[in-house]
């Protein structure tokens, strides 16, 4: 997708979960202006975070894709990056003092999302690609273990109806299934191209209000603000089906980079000092 000639024409932005939005200008002279930046650095960007999970290479790869893309566009067609996540310091995390930095954290986490989306994006009249988890991005869910907070996609839908467009990943095994709605899909994906996006409106599939084949089809029914949230056409528009889940594959870190170096100590440091914040 980022490397299809239309995309350019068609979007003037990204947003990402996987980005401290702290080194929002250091993303912006790797990815806008072509700076060199150490790898150290720029690492920064999606280590330095809360939650250390986007070690895998896909991530990094994303960043560096997005700026040779933009080598070759006019400054005025350049994407820019928007980094979703709240800032955090992990540097300020030291010690029992502190404790009020780190639980201020998490409820932030999708209204910062939205917010971003909003200033940078909606606000200013330019068109975006976001890219977070479905637990951030799909309408009508309360945010992750926060059942009074709406999550980022809710957030964006109530102030900009009609504005975002949700595509929710679809990964159904095909182990035979005693569901017959299961067995149904199944039947449908058995026949659909890889990759397929396909609308969810007025179908039986968004019509069902609640999680089928252990959570594979409408997990968010769970989490559903409301009855009606809980439809799978209300919470997305679209679904993405790359292939049946048992043979998809995975983004891996690379074990060495947590056994020596500055990483796997700053890791170290911030685990212990959080333990004893918990």
């Amino acid at each position: 997708l980022l490397l299809h000639p239309a995309l350019p024409g068609k979007i003037t932005d990204i947003v990402v979960e996987f980005g401290n939005s702290l080194y929002q200008d250091l993303a912006d002279r790797f990815i806008l202006d072509g700076e060199p930046v150490a790898n150290a650095d720029l690492a920064r960007i999606w280590r330095a975070t809360a939650d250390p999970l986007w070690d895998a290479p896909v991530f990094e790869q994303f960043y560096r894709t997005v700026r040779a893309l933009n080598w070759m566009l006019p400054s005025r067609r350049r994407i820019r990056v928007l980094l979703g996540l709240p800032p955090f310091d992990p540097n300020r995390v030291r010690g029992p003092a502190d404790k009020a930095y780190l639980d201020a954290y998490e409820p932030q986490y999708d209204a910062h999302i939205a917010a971003v989306a909003e200033r940078e994006v909606l606000a200013r009249g330019r068109k975006a690609l976001l890219i977070a988890g479905g637990g951030h991005m799909l309408r009508g869910l309360h945010a992750d273990q926060q059942p009074h907070l709406l999550n980022a996609g809710s957030l964006l839908a109530r102030r900009y109806p009609g504005a975002l467009f949700v595509i929710d990943t679809l990964s159904v095994s095909s182990a035979p299934a005693t569901d017959p709605r299961v067995q149904r899909v199944q039947r449908t994906l058995a026949a659909w191209p890889r990759p397929a996006v396909a609308s969810l409106g007025g179908t039986w599939l968004g019509a069902i209000t609640e999680s089928l084949a252990g959570g594979e089809i409408n997990w968010g029914a769970g989490r559903a603000m409301t009855p009606a949230d809980a439809r799978y056409e209300a919470q997305t528009d679209a679904v993405m089906y790359l292939g049946p889940a048992e043979i998809l594959t995975a983004s891996r870190p690379d074990p060495a980079i947590y056994h020596w170096g500055a990483y796997p100590a700053a890791l170290h440091r911030l685990s212990r000092v959080i333990a004893q914040l918990e």
